[in-house]
């Protein structure tokens, strides 16, 4: 670390996409190389700002926050600011407010530029995400390089494998390549961005996908750079910080303290799930019918849609907790054993840093494969579905989650969850790819 500790440290802009399964990634990698003495203005809006995870002290000088104002949009709801706040056919309409980030984020980068904000140098560089197919010329106009953070695993890009997606994920996918209110499609939103920027990021390590970076490089025909896993090790230091939990949050915990080790189920899956009344009808019978444990964390608007008498105690065993919960707290529980999740690449790291085995529903984007490969790891299984409309039953959940939390082929499943455990909690390996993309930063601003 010694070589990017010095007087010469880069200042690094990072803008993720609204979405806590985007801010997530892109804050651990700002505190990562903010440990190696490098400046980093996060830029979000006010209110997700406001809901990011505390940074220690030893770094506030190192990373400032730079709130940028959303506008209104006619259709999304009064203080929506990322997919947590919405539901997910209001997505576009969040599309549609973050390109009027436009002008403000220019305002901010011609302060930044100029020295007149006050904090920290010109910028080296732009870490941008997906969605900021308007900002790389903003960067030009300034001479700020830009890179792109890849949030899904890279293996998407280099898998060449024979298994297709069923149908009704294809047809998902397809949905993605159409225009939507903002005009542009997600997937033509990440291609404009991708050839726009000098480097891509993947979230990603040789002992975990293999050494994919040198394919990707020719496959972008520009630098692909590792940054490793990005594993929440700092946070898993203080996951026994009682005196942080709110009321709510000690109930869950006195709930987890009277079950048995290793046996209770975590559920959830993430901040913008597509969930139907279908789905939680079938998940909610599946787990009270698998007679197994469990704390399901449901969002509050999806708690809606949950059968009468299902919030709270679920028949003794159970615990179905609507609004948010502090996973990782939750995730080093010892009662914990198994977490059913969609598959989201950083509800996975958090899983496997923890060690525990999964059930596996996707429901959207990148989960599906992530999923497959989980499978093929032999961490989990996926709840079987129909293929053609993704549909599932409750004894296709009770089946799978007994299977995976009560059976004996459990066992294998637990044991493969610890060693990749080990692979995420190699911090000098992890630590390693830090460093070498903090090099190859500072080589993209020299130029």
């Amino acid at each position: 670390m010694a070589e990017t500790r010095e007087s010469s440290s880069l200042h690094i802009v990072v803008f993720p996409w609204l979405a806590f399964g985007h801010i997530t990634p892109f804050l651990e990698l700002s505190v990562q190389l903010a440990k190696r003495g490098h400046a980093i203005s996060f830029v979000s809006t006010p209110r997700n700002i406001a809901r990011l995870r505390p940074i220690g002290p030893e770094l506030a000088g190192r990373i400032r926050t730079v709130s940028l104002p959303l506008r209104s949009v006619e259709g999304l709801p009064e203080g929506a600011e990322s997919t947590a706040d919405i539901p997910p056919e209001k997505a576009e309409l969040l599309e549609v407010a973050f390109d009027g980030l436009a002008p403000h984020f220019s305002s901010f980068l011609d302060d930044a530029c100029s020295g007149e904000d006050g904090s920290h140098k010109k910028p080296d560089c732009v870490i941008v995400d997906y969605a900021h197919h308007w900002l790389p010329p903003i960067a030009d106009q300034h001479k700020v390089p830009c890179a792109l953070f890849f949030t899904f695993p890279a293996s998407m890009i280099t898998s060449f494998s024979s298994t297709k997606s069923p149908p009704y994920e294809a047809a998902m996918l397809a949905k993605s390549s159409e225009p939507n209110a903002s005009g542009i499609s997600g997937t033509g939103r990440h291609r404009e961005t991708a050839q726009q920027c000098q480097v891509a990021i993947f979230r990603t390590c040789d002992a975990f996908e293999g050494p994919l970076c040198p394919v990707l490089t020719e496959i972008f025909r520009k630098p692909a750079l590792p940054s490793g896993m990005l594993a929440p090790l700092d946070a898993t230091l203080q996951v026994e910080d009682a005196d942080k939990d709110d009321e709510e949050s000690a109930a869950l915990m006195r709930w987890l303290d009277c079950q048995p080790e290793g046996s209770a189920l975590y559920v959830a899956f993430g901040s913008e799930a597509p969930l139907t009344r279908q789905h939680i009808r079938e998940v909610t019978l599946g787990l009270e019918l698998a007679g197994v444990p469990f704390l399901w964390a449901l969002r509050k608007m999806s708690a809606e849609l949950l059968p009468d008498g299902f919030e709270g105690p679920v028949s003794g065993r159970g615990l179905v907790h609507a609004g948010w919960v502090r996973q990782l707290r939750v995730l080093a529980h010892r009662a914990v054993g198994g977490f059913m999740t969609h598959a989201g690449l950083n509800s996975l790291v958090e899983c496997l840093t923890f060690g525990h085995r999964m059930v596996l529903l996707p429901l959207f984007g990148d989960q599906g494969h992530n999923a497959r490969t989980m499978e093929e790891r032999r961490v989990g299984l996926q709840v079987p579905r129909n293929e053609d409309d993704g549909s599932f039953d409750k004894e296709d959940v009770a089946t799978t989650v007994r299977r995976v939390m009560v059976d004996e082929e459990g066992e294998l499943f637990a044991r493969n969850a610890k060693e990749l455990q080990q692979v995420l909690r190699d911090s000098t390996r992890q630590e390693r790819y830090i460093d070498e993309l903090a090099v190859n930063m500072k080589q993209l601003g020299q130029h």
